[in-house]
């Protein structure tokens, strides 16, 4: 069973999402809690067996912190957050990127919104992160220590 435009449209739908589509791609874009903008890009794979979802942080990575980008997603990466893996492009931009594989099994909207959720949210949590490295000049232990463990416990006051 394939996904189709359908499968994907009616379930951003359930979820409130209001987004542009050709049909083929879909663009979300919102303000993240942290992240002034996300933008978020659905494409079902030629075959329809999967999608794949990216969401992409505003702004570009200056050159010259490029290596110390790439340390804190190593860093990031290593806390094993499921289904989401961040990159850095030719470009300088930072993005997540996630998958949903149907397996031969029907599609499943509620799998679909969990993938799509926690890459925004992610992508979200990482925004400080970047920040502190490219324009403060923060080392990406530093970055990564302030964000992911002192934020975390600053969430759990509220």
């Amino acid at each position: 069973m394939p996904i189709t435009p359908r499968d994907i449209e009616d379930t951003l739908k359930e979820l409130g999402l209001a987004v542009e589509s050709d049909g083929k791609h879909y663009v979300y874009s919102s303000k993240g809690r942290h992240a002034p903008r996300l933008d978020a890009i659905i494409t079902v794979d030629e075959d329809a067996s999967g999608a794949t979802l990216i969401v992409a942080l505003p702004g570009r990575i200056a050159t010259e912190k490029h290596t110390a980008i790439c340390e804190l997603l190593n860093a990031v990466h290593g806390q094993s957050l499921w289904n989401v893996r961040f990159h850095l492009d030719d470009t300088g931009r930072v993005f997540s990127a996630g998958k949903v594989m149907l397996w031969g099994r029907p599609f499943n909207g509620v799998q679909f919104g969990d993938v799509f959720f926690s890459l925004l949210v992610s992508t979200d949590r990482l925004y400080p992160c970047v920040v502190a490295v490219n324009e403060e000049g923060m080392p990406a232990s530093a970055a990564f220590e302030r964000f992911f463990l002192k934020a975390v416990e600053a969430e759990g006051s509220d």
